[in-house]
Order: C-alpha cells, then sequence, then structure tokens
C-alpha cells in the first residue's frame, strides 16, 4: 500500500468512490453532513491536474483518496455558499472537500494517513 498523487488513469476510480461515499438526503437526516453534488469525471480531471492537493492510497487499486486544495484553487471554483464562506477566511488555508475511503478499508488508519501528507 502506498500513497502517491492521483493521476489521470486513476480518475474513473476516484468517481466510482466518491458517488459511493456522497451522503444522501436520508443519511444527512442521520447524520446532519451537507448533501453535495459528485464532480463530474471531466471535472475530477481538471482539479487532479490542477495545484491541488490530490494524494491517493493505492495497493492493487484505489483504496482511498482526499480532495484538499489551497486558496487559489478554491477560488477558481463555481462561486457557491461554501466557496463563498471559506474564502472569506483568508489566503493562507487548505481546504478539504473530500475524504473517501472504501468501506472494507475504514477503520484502519487509512483516512488519518491521507490528512498527514
Amino acid at each position: 500500500m502506498r500513497i502517491r498523487n492521483a493521476a489521470e488513469e486513476a480518475v474513473a476510480q476516484i468517481v466510482q468512490l466518491s458517488e459511493s461515499c456522497s451522503v444522501s438526503l436520508e443519511r444527512y437526516n442521520r447524520t446532519g453532513f451537507v448533501d453535495f453534488p459528485v464532480p463530474s469525471t471531466e471535472e475530477f480531471l481538471r482539479r487532479v491536474s490542477s495545484d491541488s492537493y490530490f494524494p491517493v492510497i493505492v495497493d492493487r487499486f484505489l483504496l482511498g483518496f482526499c480532495a484538499a486544495y489551497p486558496a487559489g484553487f478554491v477560488r477558481s471554483l463555481e462561486e457557491d455558499g461554501i466557496v463563498d464562506r471559506v474564502c472569506a477566511l483568508g489566503d493562507d488555508f487548505v481546504y478539504i472537500d473530500q475524504l473517501c475511503v472504501r468501506p472494507e478499508f475504514r477503520r484502519q488508519g487509512l483516512g488519518y494517513h491521507l490528512l498527514r501528507v
């Protein structure tokens, strides 16, 4: 198992994992997490190839990923309530948009390692 930056060939697996981890309205009512649309394959390609922090954990296949973006990249996203609030923090931050780990690999510290990169 190793952590590396995401590459374009991982985007299909990233989209699949992101869709499986997204929060439905039903889950929101139980957990309080905010529902948001999963970015398209094209948008994930743009994000992976940008100046963002996109570490992935790979064994034989993608186990998890962390989509984290510096302030400059966040400002390039389509403006919405979340982007506006985050950008109000100033210029010195990294925004963690998603942290996803395959269900069968959770509770093993993978998310922790993705955040530490």
